[in-house]
């Protein structure tokens, strides 16, 4: 939950960085990890990390409801009625959206929110009436304490999600933490189940907790409103941070690529990756692309064929591969920002698949200047041009990307902002939609609204419930099944019963039969060989 942070400046006590789990993180073997070598190489990405933690992503609650609390709540910039707080790595806040609730909490009886048992919310009233200021339904803020540590935040908001109805969740710090600034706290998924948790959560400081929590035991509901604002601009940047070897960041750009095609000019994409240093003198040649291990990488597949050396030059060779092949918007040709290389994107997206990291075949491996040629020519990149752009760059590009670090290897910042929560492409271009100065007319078709949370969110259904024609629709269907169904038992069930009824009068008739044989049998018993019945030369046919 909590670490201890030693690096000079840092605060003593910190939430364990954004995306600090290890998910691909190319240390397949334990093992190694036990190793001096490791050790080291552990110490260094954890400096890297440590050194570079980013400013939380802030959120931004404002009261609505009652007055008296706000104008008793001050945020950091003196704005009354505002709470500042910082939102998790995990969920899905729905960026530049403001989500209006009520907020709801009861007592804990004695596992901090960790169960399902633990705490059970008043039932909630009819939302108001529609108003100018309060034109959807009032979503559930489940309030929670952060308590003793029972258990981690995203056990927390998953209960909160899963059994208690909420769309968004507030943790309230603890009291012994009030002197911290929250927002520089970071809420991370540290047992990797946050992907699962569709709602986002916010971590407030218990001085301000403490408020709400009065008010919102007592007789007046305390409506908020949830707020994540990110800085606008004409074109959106986006910069993520991957490795070149990251099927994770490969998956999220064959994803999002769609959504980047079509915002085209209207969003700049940077691209960074995963370069780091060791310290020299020691043997790491193989994730170093020289000797004094001032660049180096992570190695993909531990002692494999692969080493961090060739995830460094894939690098470089990717960087180049923008660099050689991104053009200009036609209609803007003067403009700097508005570059775009559509061949870089179908190189990327396709170099895993090409290129894997585990096979036999030197040919189609992961760094190999062989693989990336073909894939190159087949793309219609030049590979002469990227080659001479790496002999030309290749230490200025290293050295740009080990400088410029993110909080994670894996991570997307929008025009300076630091995105908070699941990398997914739908997550994203919500994001890079809200960004806007003025929403392009792009986003009207990618922004679809996809959850519940999503109509609560204020998106492009009415968030009241489905309209007549689909509920027509729907009534029509219910009906057309029914009705086929009725048609189908009924067909089944008179076969059945004509047939068992046949059946049935068959052997009836049989039996009755058998019955006559029988005590004409006994009635009138004829000689060995003689008739059957006196008088006649025949028996009776049945």
């Amino acid at each position: 939950m909590e670490s201890r942070s030693t690096v000079p400046g840092r605060p003593v006590n910190r939430i364990r960085a954004a995306g600090s789990r290890q998910r691909n993180s190319g240390w397949p073997y334990d093992g190694w990890m036990k190793t001096a070598r490791g050790r080291v190489v552990a110490t260094a990405l954890l400096a890297v990390q440590l050194a570079t933690a980013p400013i939380p992503a802030d959120a931004q609650i404002r009261l609505h409801s009652p007055q008296a609390l706000v104008n008793e709540v001050f945020s950091r910039q003196s704005k009354p009625g505002y709470i500042q707080g910082s939102t998790a790595t995990f969920g899905a806040p729905y960026y530049g959206m403001r989500l209006m609730g009520r907020i709801l909490y009861a007592e804990s009886k004695g596992q901090d929110y960790c169960t399902e048992e633990d705490y059970e919310l008043p039932s909630t009233p009819a939302p108001p009436e529609q108003s100018e200021e309060n034109d959807r339904r009032q979503i559930n803020i489940v309030m929670v304490k952060r308590g003793l540590s029972r258990c981690r935040f995203t056990t927390k908001v998953r209960i909160a999600e899963k059994y208690k109805n909420a769309h968004a969740v507030i943790i309230v710090d603890r009291e012994a933490n009030q002197a911290r600034d929250v927002t520089k706290l970071i809420m991370s998924d540290e047992n990797n189940f946050g992907n699962s948790i569709k709602i986002p959560s916010i971590l407030i400081n218990w001085k301000d907790g403490q408020k709400l929590i009065e008010q919102a035991t007592g007789s007046s509901p305390v409506i908020v409103e949830l707020v994540w604002d990110i800085p606008v601009n004409n074109i959106v940047t986006m910069d993520i941070w991957m490795s070149a070897n990251s099927r994770e960041a490969t998956e999220f750009l064959k994803g999002f690529k769609p959504a980047g095609e079509q915002l085209a000019y209207n969003l700049k994409v940077v691209p960074h990756y995963h370069i780091f240093a060791l310290p020299s003198g020691q043997d790491f040649e193989k994730m170093c692309t020289s000797q004094d291990a001032k660049y180096c990488a992570e190695d993909p597949d531990g002692g494999g064929l692969v080493t961090g050396r060739d995830v460094a030059l894939e690098s470089v060779r990717q960087l180049c591969i923008w660099e050689e092949t991104a053009v200009r918007d036609p209609e803007h040709p003067q403009s700097g920002e508005r570059r775009r290389s559509w061949k870089y994107w179908e190189y990327v997206t396709s170099y895993l698949d090409s290129c894997p990291v585990h096979t036999d075949d030197p040919g189609k491996r992961f760094g190999t200047e062989q693989c990336s040629t073909a894939l190159m020519q087949e793309k219609g990149i030049d590979p002469e041009a990227v080659k001479q752009c790496m002999i030309d760059s290749m230490d200025d590009k290293l050295r740009a990307q080990k400088n410029n670090v993110a909080w994670s290897k894996y991570a997307v910042r929008i025009n300076g902002w630091r995105f908070a929560g699941a990398i997914e492409p739908d997550g994203i271009t919500r994001a890079i939609c809200s960004a806007y100065v003025t929403p392009v007319p792009e986003c009207d078709s990618l922004l679809k609204p996809h959850s519940k949370f999503d109509l609560l969110a204020g998106g492009s259904s009415d968030a009241r419930g489905v309209s007549t024609g689909t509920m027509v629709l729907l009534l029509f269907l219910v009906v057309l099944t029914l009705t086929l169904g009725l048609v189908i038992y009924k067909k089944f069930f008179f076969a059945t019963y004509i047939q068992k009824a046949l059946r049935e009068e068959v052997m009836l008739e049989v039996q009755s039969q058998l019955a006559d044989y029988v005590q004409l049998e006994e009635n009138g018993r004829a000689a060995p060989g003689g008739p059957l019945i006196p008088g006649g030369s025949q028996a009776r046919e049945f």
